[in-house]
């Protein structure tokens, strides 16, 4: 079963991901702080799903480590900023996704892009 990591403080956005993913077949790796996330072994990873702005914390910072580690891992972001240079760094990175009240198109991009 693929797994998807999902970091994101929001136990409503890491509780819907889940329902998601689970419905095209895949499993999630949840967390809610970027710290816990530090030395995690990649390579049992389909994605990443990361928020932008975890807490106080980077999600793209940490979504650089994880690339760093493991360039072929794709990444996307969730974000609720209007920040127009935060936005940029996320798209460097991987596609970037609006928080809402769906995040279908997260989790059809997870099951399009996951690495098997």
């Amino acid at each position: 079963m693929t797994r998807i990591l999902v970091v994101d403080d929001s136990a409503l956005v890491r509780k819907v991901l889940e329902r998601l993913l689970a419905e095209r077949g895949m499993e999630t790796l949840q967390f809610a702080q970027v710290e816990a996330v530090a030395d995690l072994d990649t390579r049992s990873l389909g994605a990443a799903i990361l928020d932008d702005e975890v807490d106080e914390a980077s999600g793209i910072e940490l979504g650089r480590a994880l690339l760093d580690r493991d360039p072929s891992l794709p990444v996307a972001f969730l974000t609720g900023t209007t920040d127009p240079n935060l936005i940029r760094e996320a798209r460097a990175l991987g596609p970037v996704f609006e928080k809402g009240d769906d995040l279908t198109p997260v989790a059809t991009w997870a099951s399009s892009t996951a690495r098997k």
